[in-house]
C-alpha cells in the first residue's frame, strides 16, 4: 500500500512544517489543533497548504514532497536529464521544466534523482533556474 504523506506549507513563514497537529479536510482546507486537541479552525489557517508526498525518494533517501526541485540524471539510454519541479498532473507524478517547455515522468526504474531545493523555502538562484515556477 502506498504511504500518503504531507509536509505544510506556511505561506506567512515561507517555510514547511512537518510534524503532527494538523489534519485535512474534505474540501482541502487545514484543521489544526492547540495543545489540549481541540481543533482551532479552518479559517484560522487559510496561510497553511498541504503539500503531498509523490511515493518516491531521491538517491539519499529523502521524500520527494510535490514542488521539489529535483534533479534527474539519466542512468541508461534512453533516460533523459533535466531538472524540474515535481508536480501532479492529470493522475501522474512529473518533473516539469517549464524553461524548456518539457516534462518527464517522475518514476524510472533507472534514473537518478536528487533533491536540490523547493519552490517553497526557494533559494534566489533555484527560482530563477526554474523560472519562478511558484503557485
Amino acid at each position: 500500500m502506498a504511504d500518503i504523506k504531507f509536509k505544510i506549507y506556511d505561506k506567512n513563514r515561507k517555510r514547511l512544517l512537518s510534524g503532527t497537529g494538523y489534519s485535512i479536510t474534505g474540501d482541502g482546507e487545514l484543521q489544526t489543533f492547540n495543545s489540549k486537541g481541540v481543533p482551532e479552525g479552518t479559517v484560522n489557517n487559510r496561510h497553511l497548504k498541504p503539500v503531498l508526498y509523490s511515493g518516491k525518494k531521491d538517491v539519499t533517501g529523502r521524500d520527494i514532497y510535490e514542488g521539489f526541485i529535483v534533479e534527474r540524471i539519466g542512468a541508461v539510454p534512453g533516460d533523459e536529464d533535466i531538472t524540474g519541479v515535481v508536480v501532479l498532473d492529470e493522475c501522474q507524478w512529473w518533473i516539469v521544466d517549464k524553461i524548456d517547455e518539457r516534462a518527464v515522468p517522475l518514476f524510472s526504474e533507472t534514473a537518478m534523482d536528487r533533491i536540490i531545493g523547493d519552490v517553497y523555502e526557494g533559494v534566489p538562484k533555484q527560482m530563477e533556474i526554474l523560472n519562478k515556477n511558484i503557485d
